[in-house]
């Protein structure tokens, strides 16, 4: 029997949405924990002439993060539009 790949799941509407919102409550949030880290740094540098240890495992937390996202988050799969189906499976946008 031949593989007949990842599933297909239609997208709707109500997912693309949801997507969206997904998606800028997420970059909404990561902006707003740069503004906070460098306004942190800004202040211990410059202002208190204070730095710790805890600034330098705060900034290497926040610089790590994206290493260690990429090096353990699952690979991307293709595209929905990508996959060998009927026409009639592939959804309004295939």
């Amino acid at each position: 029997m031949a593989d007949a790949g990842p599933p297909v799941i239609p997208i709707i509407p109500r997912t693309a949405y949801l997507t969206n919102v997904l998606l800028g409550t997420s970059v909404f949030l990561l902006v707003l924990a740069v503004l906070t880290l460098a306004m942190r740094v800004y202040a211990k540098t410059r202002i208190a002439k204070d730095v710790g240890w805890d600034d330098f495992f705060i900034v290497l937390g926040f610089v790590s993060w994206p290493i260690t996202d990429a090096t353990l988050s699952p690979q991307r799969r293709p595209p929905l539009t990508a996959c060998r189906c009927p026409r009639s499976q592939t959804g309004p946008f295939g």
